[in-house]
């Protein structure tokens, strides 16, 4: 794969835990979370001017529904986020929060229907799932026994969904059965304890699927048989999400964390918990926004 693949932090704020990134053609933006220290950040691509809110709970992802209102996934649930009035208005509420459940990755498939993950906070127990909204509104479970849900991404024709069970450092290819929801599950890559922890990931326009190392330092990339392409290196040791932007998605945007550093690996990494950014010879695709949410 040719380009020039080499990151470059850019000069936006620090975060203990950056996530949940999302790409907005329409504003030539992209946003990004800090879940730790619960703040919303956005990049105007064009200006290069960074504006962050700050949240009174945890938020962990952030996209758009189709009449371009910013929808963001907290601990309590999901709402429409109003920028202007920083006001946000509950979607769906959610009802494991006292069970330590809390939302973690997001992202839409080929139609728009959104797909969220949640986890343990503690980290210890499959109690996670990944969820979507059915035609009725009802939230239901796509796949369960997740400690650490991440992802998903979805290949170029929609039938396939890449799920992350991060904690197993496993990569599961879920197969529609007719177009439906009821999925073939599989293991689609199993990573070695060298290469860290399989976090946020995406898929570019040959169905290659891009993934972010958490503890590894890097950005792997597959081809859609599960051989891979490329490793890219990341001045930062815990790499967790990941998009393709720009006018042609030849950009490629980078979040990170700075929470579980050691002192060592911050002197060794200043730029860690920055965005970072490089440009490949690979293209993404412009995601649809979301669809299917509770009226």
């Amino acid at each position: 794969m040719t380009g020039s693949n080499i990151c470059v932090a850019l000069e936006t704020p620090k975060t203990l835990l950056g996530e949940g990134l999302f790409f907005s053609k329409v504003e030539m933006a992209i946003y990004w979370v800090d879940i730790k220290k619960p703040r919303l950040f956005k990049l105007d691509l064009t200006t290069k001017m960074v504006t962050a809110h700050s949240f009174d709970e945890t938020i962990s992802w952030v996209n758009m529904d189709t009449k371009q209102n910013l929808i963001v996934g907290c601990v309590s649930g999901i709402y429409r986020f109003d920028l202007a009035l920083k006001s946000k208005t509950l979607i769906w509420k959610n009802d494991k929060q006292a069970l330590g459940i809390r939302l973690n990755d997001a992202k839409c498939d080929r139609e728009g229907k959104l797909f969220f993950g949640t986890m343990d906070e503690a980290e210890k127990a499959p109690k996670g799932e990944l969820l979507t909204f059915d035609t009725n509104s009802k939230c239901i479970s796509v796949d369960s026994n997740y400690i650490v849900s991440n992802g998903p991404a979805f290949d170029c024709s929609g039938n396939t969904i890449y799920s992350v069970s991060s904690t197993e450092r496993t990569v599961f290819k879920l197969t529609k059965r007719n177009g439906s929801l009821k999925l073939n599950k599989s293991v689609f890559i199993k990573w070695s304890e060298n290469q860290g922890f399989p976090d946020g990931l995406t898929v570019d326009s040959n169905g290659n699927i891009w993934i972010a190392s958490w503890g590894g330092g890097a950005i792997y990339c597959y081809s859609p048989d599960g051989k891979m392409i490329e490793k890219i290196e990341v001045p930062a040791p815990y790499v967790t999400n990941i998009t393709f932007a720009g006018e042609d998605y030849t950009d490629v945007y980078i979040t990170t964390a700075t929470a579980p550093m050691t002192d060592q690996q911050r002197l060794a990494f200043p730029d860690a918990g920055k965005l970072f950014h490089f440009r490949t010879a690979a293209k993404g695709i412009e995601e649809k926004p979301i669809c299917n949410l509770p009226i």
